[in-house]
């Protein structure tokens, strides 16, 4: 597709390829086009806000792999607010689009933690924001263990090297996880919820040049879970062609 920059980027497609039947071997969320906001925002480019950052600051270029890039949304979500023990509805009905680059299965996930977010809201009270950005997840270089929420896990030097720090956090599983809720005794039942779970979690600050209190603030949270997956062997010999990556 063709940027707001008039450059080419990749964007969502299926897992699989409707005409050839083909597996790309990953997945980008959720297909687009069923938000309510499609018709406004149009495919979702993956990569432009890592291509502005390369003019703005050539020394801090943040490129990011292709299948990281996760969509999700929602239509008709009823804004709530926190009274007492319970939630009430504020009288504001929301759509929500949202894209963030969130490599879980490559060493991007632990020592990268400049990823691109795109975050597209609409309201019927007339609030309306359009923003791709790079967000920083927590310190670089490091992420925190999932399972425990307080270990904080040195993963080598990050990249760029002038990674800025970033509210919020990545919660990722390690070894430690895996030993403490999967690899557990005979007997015991594995806990895959516990064991390899994900959370990632930023804190979004929009100001206008020349102010320090925040015009806008957004705390988008994006959750990782991981399945068992059961293999055996088949003798069938027809098996789906692999796709090449968009």
């Amino acid at each position: 597709m063709v940027g707001p920059d008039g450059k080419l980027y990749p964007t969502w497609h299926p897992p699989i390829d409707p005409q050839t039947g083909c597996r790309f071997g990953h997945e980008h969320g959720r297909d687009p086009s069923g938000s309510n906001l499609y018709s406004t925002t149009g495919p979702i480019p993956f990569g432009v806000a890592n291509e502005a950052l390369d003019t703005w600051d050539p020394n801090g270029q943040r490129h990011e792999d292709h299948v990281g890039h996760k969509i999700e949304w929602e239509n008709g979500v009823h804004l709530q607010k926190i009274v007492g023990n319970g939630r009430v509805d504020v009288g504001v009905t929301c759509d929500f689009l949202t894209k963030v680059h969130q490599g879980t299965h490559s060493k991007d996930a632990f020592t990268n933690n400049l990823h691109e977010l795109a975050y597209h809201v609409r309201c019927d009270d007339g609030t309306e924001i359009h923003a791709t950005l790079m967000v920083a997840f927590g310190a670089p270089g490091e992420f925190v263990r999932s399972c425990d929420k307080s270990t904080h896990i040195q993963a080598g030097a990050a990249t760029p090297a002038n990674s800025p720090m970033g509210n919020g956090v990545r919660f990722i599983p390690d070894r430690s996880c895996v030993d403490q809720f999967i690899l557990v005794p005979s007997g015991q039942f594995s806990q895959f919820s516990q064991g390899l779970y994900e959370d990632w979690v930023s804190g979004n600050y929009i100001r206008k040049a020349g102010r320090h209190s925040a015009r806008l603030f957004r705390s988008p949270l994006r959750g990782v879970r991981a399945e068992p997956v059961l293999r055996w062997k088949s003798e069938r010999s027809d098996r789906p062609l692999a796709c090449g990556v968009l």
